[in-house]
């Protein structure tokens, strides 16, 4: 029987994992590990209550260190779909279609230490770069692109290829990155809503958006547009202080040209051409904790090339002009009595906003655990404000704890949003889901 080239290659991994972690002393460094999980969720909307989410997935880790020279990682993530593939009789000949599934190699990167001198360390290869000091609302992390296909995995990021070289002095490291090719990040299901909540707040009393046309241009992959930074971080007086500098592009496309074209006295169509503006970001980011108050600040400097918005309509044609703008994430987390533990940030500055008018968000997450730490009840709540608050998000749940390395999480979130706000874009994504997960 033919085997799919993709569950091939998982088995390969699978037993080069196995060979490595059994074999002789010598590779004793060696590790395999990753988790299963199960994770189903369905619109909470009180009359259709459509499965949105159902989704089995596997990853497998393997790392291997075979001398103090070297050492590799590899890390592949096997996900079914959410439903079957089938649209016509002759899909059902096909198990792919029936049982859809994907297969993605998260990271795979090579370290060689002392290299090329005692003190700096290489690692090449797709991998994740992690900036920032915040609790994954890090405006200083712009390496790798956005994941929005979760809106539940705030701050989500893509691994991508990468040469980065850290240097070791003393009390201080020194952090060199290149990207050779820019990569975009992955959109939500929403994403084509909000576009076209745009296009509509430009069009005149009494019109209706009949059609649309997009174009999505990418930066060449040439060397001249390869992206690099640089980070400076140091141990400052118990303080963990970094400086940082990027030259790439921003990985949110931004929309750059649109044309409304009169097509009747009550319709319009509309064209519209979507970049992604270079920029450059500098940044500096503190953490710390004073009588166990931990506490972190993340500010981020951005300026744009060519980020400015055209819309030409029959009224006739309107420039934004997007400048420097300055994002930054504050918080502090801290336990409280009874072991009641609060992590709360304030984000100025959306993941995908630029430019001078920013929202901000309250996020507030709380937990705490009972049943001699085999339960978990924890609720997460995010308040958007602008000259007040204009959304909330509130998301209960808990999680049980029924063996080692074993979890199971029961939650759900409800999202409300005035209109034109950021929020409001979610409104119709309320839901309640069901997670099992098993690490090994």
């Amino acid at each position: 029987m033919k085997r799919d080239k993709p569950i091939l290659c998982l088995c390969l991994l699978l037993s080069l994992g196995l060979i490595l972690s059994l074999a002789a002393p010598t590779l004793a460094a060696a590790s395999i590990n990753g988790e299963i999980k199960l994770d189903e969720r369905a619109y909470a909307d009180g009359s259709s209550n459509q499965i949105s989410w159902n989704r089995a997935e596997f990853k497998l880790k393997v790392a291997s260190e075979l001398s103090g020279q070297a050492a590799g990682y590899a890390e592949l993530k096997l996900r079914t779909a959410d439903g079957p593939d089938v649209s016509s009789l002759a899909d059902l000949a096909s198990k792919s279609k029936v049982s859809a599934y994907s297969l993605e190699l998260r990271e795979a990167y090579i370290d060689i230490f002392g290299f090329p001198l005692s003190n700096l360390d290489i690692r090449a290869g797709k991998q994740r770069i992690a900036w920032g000091t915040a609790d994954k609302l890090n405006p200083t992390d712009n390496l790798n692109p956005y994941d929005f296909t979760d809106f539940l995995d705030f701050g989500e990021k893509i691994p991508t290829n990468a040469m980065k070289l850290t240097g070791y002095f003393d009390n201080t490291t020194l952090t060199l990155a290149s990207l050779p090719v820019f990569t975009p990040a992955a959109m939500p299901s929403t994403f084509d809503s909000s576009i076209n909540g745009y296009i509509n707040a430009y069009l005149p009393a009494g019109m209706t958006l009949v059609s649309s046309e997009s174009q999505l241009t990418l930066p060449n992959a040439t060397l001249g547009n390869s992206m690099y930074a640089l980070k400076l971080a140091r141990t400052i007086w118990g303080q963990d202080i970094s400086i940082s500098y990027f030259k790439g592009y921003d990985s949110v496309p931004n929309l750059s040209n649109l044309t409304l074209t009169a097509v009747s006295a009550t319709q319009m169509a509309s064209a519209l051409t979507m970049t992604y503006p270079e920029i450059q970001v500098l940044g500096y980011d503190l953490a710390g904790s004073f009588n166990d108050i931990g506490y972190w600040l993340e500010v981020a400097s951005f300026t744009p090339d060519q980020a400015d918005q055209t819309v030409i309509s029959p009224a006739g044609t309107t420039t934004t002009e997007v400048g420097q703008y300055t994002k930054y994430t504050v918080g502090w987390d801290y336990t409280f009595t009874y072991d009641i533990y609060v992590n709360q940030q304030w984000m100025h500055g959306f993941f995908d906003e630029r430019g001078s008018t920013l929202s901000d968000f309250l996020i507030t997450r709380i937990e705490k655990k009972v049943m001699d730490d085999d339960v978990l009840l924890a609720l997460n709540w995010l308040a958007e404000y602008n000259n007040g608050v204009v959304g909330n998000m509130f998301g209960p749940k808990v999680s049980f704890y029924p063996a080692d390395a074993t979890e199971i999480e029961l939650g759900g979130f409800n999202i409300t949003g005035a209109a034109g706000s950021t929020l409001s874009t979610w409104a119709n994504l309320d839901q309640v889901y069901l997670r099992f997960k098993y690490s090994f």
